[in-house]
């Protein structure tokens, strides 16, 4: 005999619920609270920084091509994956870029040819 309390219609597929998740599409029968805890676990999921971002750029640091060849042929867990990688730091590197204007003082072009420099002073402003 069913209790009439436990069951429910599911709302992705509207099967009857007799456990915690829908036997049809696996669905939970009761939805989280979208509150600060969940919000930041999605965020963390999303970037994947719950194997860190750190670990990976000590790792890219101090061994590149082993940490490249091991995340190819073996385990894709512990690190970051590369394109949330290249965006993570390219964001990094924009924002202190943009609040230190650090790259003023290392990137100087100087030409003989005032067409090519008036060009390249364009390309590097724009």
């Amino acid at each position: 005999m069913i209790n009439d309390q436990m069951t429910k219609n599911c709302r992705n597929c509207n099967a009857l619920i007799e456990s915690k998740f829908c036997p049809e599409c696996e669905q939970p029968a009761v939805m989280n609270r979208i509150n600060r805890h969940y919000i930041i676990h999605e965020i963390e999921y999303l970037l994947h920084f719950e194997k860190g971002i750190l670990y990976t750029v000590r790792e890219m640091m101090l061994r590149p091509g082993r940490s490249v060849r091991h995340f190819i042929e073996e385990n894709r867990s512990r690190l970051v994956k590369p394109v949330i990688f290249i965006i993570i730091t390219s964001l990094v590197y924009t924002v202190i870029n943009h609040l230190f204007h650090i790259e003023e003082e290392y990137v100087q072009f100087e030409c003989n040819m005032p067409a090519t420099s008036a060009m390249i002073n364009w390309f590097q402003a724009h």
